[in-house]
């Protein structure tokens, strides 16, 4: 069994990224996928499957803090 690959981009997270990790998720995209913060280094979005989630990471530890799908439509 072959193991999927994850790559980290470091990009300023903006609507555009998280609509693109959405997508991603949507399409159950295989393998990890993180667009970590320019700004602020310890924010990071990560897509796995089908999921979507808004991480911290400190300490060598990484804590989920949300999904950022939840208001995706409400905000501008």
């Amino acid at each position: 069994m072959a193991t999927a690959k994850s790559s980290l981009v470091r990009v300023d997270i903006n609507k555009d990224v998280v609509a693109e990790a959405s997508a991603a998720a949507a399409a159950r995209k295989a393998g990890t996928n993180d667009w970590a913060d320019k700004r602020h280094h310890y924010l990071v979005l990560r897509q796995r499957g089908g999921s979507v989630k808004w991480c911290v990471r400190g300490f060598k530890q990484m804590r989920v803090i949300g999904d950022p799908r939840d208001g995706l439509g409400r905000r501008d």
